[in-house]
C-alpha cells in the first residue's frame, strides 16, 4: 500500500492535480468526466416547452437555396431550450426550420478555454466518423454568431441509463421493458447494445475512454445510444511521442492504466474495463471505486480495489464483471465483442440457472427430510426424482452450469445414501455409477452392503439347496414303487412261511437261522432295488435319509437275529426285540425326519405286543406290521412338514 501511495503521489504531481479546487472529491462530483468538472454538478437532462429563448446564443447554419424559396432561410437553427449544462458548456434544444425537426446543439461556455473549444471540435469530428445505430448521429459542425463551434446532433427523446439504474419507478420503464424481460435482463440487454457500439468504434480505431451509465441514453422506444465522446481518441493519436500525461475519464470507473495518464498504455481493453465498471454499477447500483476524496478513489482504482459485489449478484455475471475488470489487460476480455458474447451467454443460460435454483430448493427439502430420519419412500423418492430432473434439464440447456453440476451430484449422493440405508444395493450402485467420484464414506458403506448381500446370497443359496435336498416331491413316484416292491417282498415271504408249501418245509429246516435268512433276503432285495434306482432314490438328502432309515430297519433286525441264532435265543424273544428295535428306529425318524414314521413305529410296537401274546403267529404279525409301516409312509403326501427345517417359513 505504501509503494502504491508513493507512486500515486508522483502521478498526482505529474498530472497537475494539485491545482484542483479544495472541494474536489465529493462522490457525485467524481462521476464527472473531466478534471475541470470535478467540483461542479454533472449534466442533467430536462424537458421544457419548445419556445424560443431570446437570452441564448443565436445559431445559424445557412441552408441551401430551394427552388421554391427566393431567399435562403435566415437563422435555420432556433434555440428553444436547454437539455443539459456542465462545466464545459451546454447542450441546447434547437429547432432546425429547414428540415422541420428538433436537434441537440452542443456549445462551449462563453468563457471556455481554447482547449475546451478544441475538445468540442475533436468530439464532433470523432463522433461524426462513427455511423452506427448505437452512436448519436452528428448532423453538422456549425458555429454560433460569435464564430465559436457548435456540434449539431440528433436529439434523443429519452432518459439516461443512470436514471433508470437508480430509479426503478421511473416512468420510462413502462416504455422500454419489453419481451417479458425483468429489470436485470433489460440492463444486460442495454449493455450488450453498448458493447456493439463500442466494438464498432474500435473497428474504426476509436476508444471512448469514458464509458458509464450516465453516458448512455435510452430512447423513447428502447433505442440505446452511447453519448459524450469528448475524451475519445483514435489509437493513432495515442502513440504520439509529444503526448503529455493527462487524466481523462471518470475517477470512480477508471481502469488502472488510466490513472497513470499515459495514453500509450490504453487500448481496446481499457474500454472493456470501463464496460466492466458499468456492469459493476448494474449489479451493485454504485460505481466500483469509492473513497472520501479524489486521492482515495484514484488509489483504489490504481490498486484494483473495487467495492465488493452484493451477494445477490448472479454468480455468472459476477464472474464476467471480475474478468472484464481484471487489473492486467491480458486477463480481461480482449474485445468488447467477447464481453458482449459472454453477456449474451448469460442471457441464454439464465433459464438454466432458474431451473437449477428451483431444483436446489427441492434438494434442500430432500436433505432436510433425510436428516430428520424420515424413511417414507412415497415422499422421498418423488422428491429426489424432481431434483435430478431439474438439474439434468438445467445442464441440458447449459452444460457448464456449476450450480446444476453440484446440485445434481448432491442429489445423486443423497439418494444413494438413502437407498443404502434401505438396503437397496442395486439402486445405490446404479446411482454411484453416475458420480464422477464417490465419497470415501459412501464407497465404504456400499462395499459393506455388497458384502452383506453376498453373505445373504450365499446363505440363500445354501437354504435353496437345502430346500431342494429336503423337497419330498423329488422322486416321490420312485419312492412309492420302491416301498411297494418292499411290501410285496414281505407279503411273499410271510405267505411262504404261513402256507403249507414245500418252500415252508425247506425254510423250516433252517431252524434258528430262518429269521437270519429271511432278513438276509430282505437286505439283498433292498440293496438291489436301491442300486437299480439309485439316481432317483439317492438324488436328495431326504431320499438318502429315508433309504438309510429303511436300511437300518432291515440291518438292525438282521444283526439282532444273527445274534439270537448264535445264542440260541427263543424265536419269540428275537422277533419281539426286532419289532421293538424297528419301532425305536421309526420313532427316531419321526422325530428327526418326518412325522409319517410315527405310523410305522406304532405298527411295530403293536406287532411286538401281538407276537408276545400270540407267538405262534409271529411271522404273520411281523409281516402285517411291516406292510402297514411301509404303507403308512408311502401314503403320506410328503409335503414340507419336516420337523427340523424352517425352509417354508423363510420362503413365505
Amino acid at each position: 500500500m505504501a509503494d502504491s501511495a508513493t507512486t500515486l503521489d508522483a502521478l498526482w504531481t505529474r498530472l497537475g492535480l494539485d491545482s484542483l479546487p479544495g472541494d474536489a472529491g465529493a462522490a457525485d462530483d467524481l462521476r464527472s468526466t473531466r478534471t475541470v468538472d470535478w467540483s461542479v454538478e454533472t449534466l442533467r437532462v430536462t424537458r421544457e416547452t419548445p419556445t424560443e429563448r431570446v437570452d441564448l446564443p443565436k445559431i445559424s447554419i445557412s441552408p441551401p437555396r430551394f427552388d421554391d424559396v427566393a431567399e435562403p432561410l435566415q437563422g435555420d437553427l432556433v434555440v428553444v431550450g436547454v437539455l443539459g449544462e456542465g462545466g464545459m458548456g451546454k447542450v441546447l434544444l434547437s429547432r432546425q426550420r429547414s428540415l422541420g425537426r428538433d436537434v441537440a446543439v452542443k456549445v462551449a461556455r462563453g468563457d471556455a478555454s481554447q482547449g475546451t473549444v478544441q475538445a468540442l471540435v475533436h468530439e464532433a469530428r470523432t463522433t461524426g466518423a462513427l455511423e452506427h445505430p448505437g452512436i448519436i448521429p452528428v448532423y453538422a459542425l456549425a458555429s454560433d454568431v460569435g464564430g465559436r463551434p457548435a456540434l449539431v446532433m440528433k436529439r434523443v427523446d429519452g432518459v439516461s441509463w443512470s436514471r433508470l439504474l437508480h430509479d426503478p419507478n421511473d416512468p420510462a420503464w413502462e416504455r422500454i421493458r419489453h419481451r417479458g424481460l425483468d429489470e436485470l435482463e433489460v440492463h444486460i440487454d442495454i449493455l450488450t447494445h453498448v458493447c456493439n457500439a463500442i466494438a464498432f468504434a474500435h473497428s474504426k480505431g476509436v476508444l471512448h475512454r469514458d464509458l458509464k451509465p450516465s453516458n448512455v441514453l435510452i430512447g423513447e422506444f428502447g433505442e440505446v445510444y452511447v453519448a459524450d465522446w469528448g475524451v475519445a481518441a483514435r489509437k493513432s493519436e495515442l502513440t504520439r511521442p509529444d503526448q503529455k500525461p493527462a487524466l481523462v475519464g471518470t475517477p470512480v470507473y477508471l481502469a488502472p492504466e488510466m490513472v497513470a495518464g499515459d495514453d500509450t498504455q490504453m487500448d481496446e481493453r481499457t474500454d472493456v474495463f470501463l464496460l466492466g465498471s458499468t456492469l459493476f454499477e448494474v449489479l451493485a447500483r454504485k460505481p466500483p471505486f469509492g473513497g472520501s476524496d479524489l486521492r482515495a478513489v484514484l488509489l483504489a482504482s490504481w490498486e484494483g480495489r473495487s467495492e465488493p459485489l452484493p451477494a445477490t449478484a448472479p454468480p455468472e455475471l459476477a464472474d464476467i464483471c471480475r474478468q472484464a475488470m481484471a487489473m492486467a489487460p491480458a486477463q480481461r476480455f480482449q474485445s468488447a465483442t467477447e464481453l458482449r458474447d459472454a453477456l449474451m451467454g448469460w442471457v441464454r443460460h439464465r433459464g438454466s440457472v432458474a431451473l437449477a435454483r428451483a431444483a436446489q430448493e427441492r434438494l434442500d427439502q430432500l436433505i432436510g427430510l433425510l436428516r430428520s430420519g424420515s424413511k417414507d419412500r412415497a415422499e422421498i423418492v418423488p422428491l429426489a426424482s424432481e431434483c435430478r430432473f431439474g438439474f439434468t434439464q438445467a445442464l441440458r440447456e447449459w452444460p457448464q452450469n456449476d450450480l446444476a453440476k453440484e446440485g445434481l451430484r448432491d442429489a445423486i449422493e443423497a439418494t444413494a445414501r438413502f437407498e443404502l440405508s434401505q438396503g437397496h444395493l442395486e439402486a445405490a450402485t446404479a446411482l454411484c455409477r453416475e458420480l464422477a467420484g464417490v465419497p470415501p464414506d459412501l464407497a465404504a458403506s456400499l462395499r459393506h452392503l455388497e458384502e452383506r448381500q453376498r453373505q445373504r446370497a450365499r446363505r440363500d443359496a445354501r437354504l435353496d439347496h437345502l430346500a431342494q435336498e429336503l423337497d419330498p416331491d423329488v422322486s416321490r413316484r420312485e419312492r412309492a414303487w420302491f416301498f411297494v416292491a418292499l411290501s410285496l417282498m414281505v407279503v411273499v415271504t410271510v405267505g411262504a412261511l404261513e402256507l403249507d408249501t414245500p418252500l415252508r418245509t425247506a425254510m423250516r429246516s433252517l431252524g434258528h437261522w430262518l429269521p437270519v435268512a429271511t432278513f438276509t433276503g430282505y437286505l439283498l432285495a433292498y440293496s438291489t432295488l436301491v442300486f437299480v434306482g439309485r439316481r432317483s432314490l439317492l438324488a436328495t438328502r431326504l431320499n438318502r435319509r429315508i433309504a438309510g432309515v429303511v436300511a437300518i430297519v432291515i440291518v438292525g433286525p438282521l444283526v439282532n437275529r444273527t445274534a439270537g441264532a448264535l445264542l440260541d435265543a427263543p424265536l419269540q424273544q428275537v422277533v419281539v426285540s426286532d419289532l421293538i428295535l424297528s419301532a425305536a428306529v421309526c420313532i427316531t425318524a419321526a422325530l428327526m425326519l418326518h412325522w409319517g414314521f410315527w405310523l410305522s413305529g406304532a405298527a411295530y410296537l403293536l406287532a411286538a405286543v401281538g407276537v408276545y401274546f400270540w407267538p405262534g403267529h409271529g411271522a404273520l404279525i411281523f409281516g402285517i406290521a411291516a406292510v402297514l409301516g411301509i404303507f403308512g409312509v408311502t401314503r403320506t403326501r410328503w409335503r414340507n412338514e419336516l420337523w427340523f427345517s424352517d425352509t417354508n417359513d423363510r420362503k413365505g
